[in-house]
């Protein structure tokens, strides 16, 4: 059964798959990306699975660099008036 399980999954190497009495236990480490992969594939394991239970910790996503849209950001000026709440003209135009 593992076999299978293997096959079908395919595991990053920090995931460990176990089977008993119809109970597949995924645990270790992965991304988002194979956990998707697990939830939509694991009935392919066919034979006997009955139950899945996931002792995972999802990896942390990868850092995006965003540094391309700093400067678009701050060619906008926005200016608060303290304590005033109140919407200006232009401001009451895209709403």
């Amino acid at each position: 059964m593992i076999k299978r399980a293997v096959e079908v999954l395919d595991p990053p190497a920090s995931v460990t798959l176990r089977f008993q009495s119809g109970l597949l236990t995924i645990s270790g480490k992965a991304d988002e990306n194979w956990i998707n992969k697990v939830n939509s594939d694991y009935h392919k394991v066919w034979g006997g699975v009955k139950t899945l239970r996931w002792d995972l910790t999802q990896a942390a996503p990868p850092k995006r660099d965003l540094s391309w849209i700093i400067s678009d950001i701050e060619a906008y000026n926005f200016i608060f008036e303290f304590n005033d709440v109140r919407m200006n003209e232009v401001q009451k135009k895209t709403i």
